[in-house]
């Protein structure tokens, strides 16, 4: 299967985002996804994103807005502080591609959002692949990115597996995501 075949028309057409959740190629990740509890999918959302936050804080090491996002929703997550507080660093890591040229860090910046706002609501989930393999699209070149888009949908099902492995009770959630 070319899983870049609906990425190329999105990418001819100079969409930015070349990626849609009923995407042949995403059609596995989602039935997946759609398995998993609301907690399940915050904790593979946070997996997900801490390479991408890396890469940008390599990237971007005076911009703390990634790591604050994920920090905020983390502390979110486990109810140290308020959905206003947390909405504040998703908002402001999604200003950050305001503030950046590269349209493979703009999609980078947009997947740590899409990602920690599954804190917010499970429908972000698959934000974060969209904007993910698009970055890697704008990355590696429209001809080339066959692989790495294969290579990170096949990371991200393993999270998966690897989520539903763990003992949520070990975790401490807030109030709101008790049995979620």
């Amino acid at each position: 299967m070319d899983c870049l075949m609906e990425a190329r028309k999105r990418y001819k057409r100079n969409n930015k985002i070349l990626f849609r959740q009923d995407d042949s190629c995403l059609t596995q990740l989602k039935v997946r996804l759609d398995t998993l509890s609301r907690r399940q999918i915050i904790l593979w959302s946070f997996a997900a994103v801490e390479p991408i936050v890396v890469l940008l804080k390599q990237r971007y090491p005076s911009d703390p807005r990634p790591v604050q996002a994920v920090e905020a929703t983390k502390k979110w997550s486990r109810g140290e502080i308020t959905i206003k507080q947390a909405r504040r660093a998703i908002l402001a890591v999604h200003a950050m591609a305001g503030d950046i040229t590269s349209c493979e860090d703009q999609a980078l910046v947009h997947a740590v959002g899409q990602g920690v706002s599954c804190v917010h609501t499970p429908g972000h989930a698959m934000g974060l692949p969209i904007y993910h393999l698009s970055a890697l699209v704008y990355r590696e070149g429209i001809d080339r990115a066959g692989p790495a888009v294969e290579q990170a949908i096949d990371q991200y099902l393993m999270t998966i597996d690897e989520v539903i492995q763990q003992n949520l009770s070990a975790y401490s959630w807030a109030d709101f995501l008790q049995n979620q």
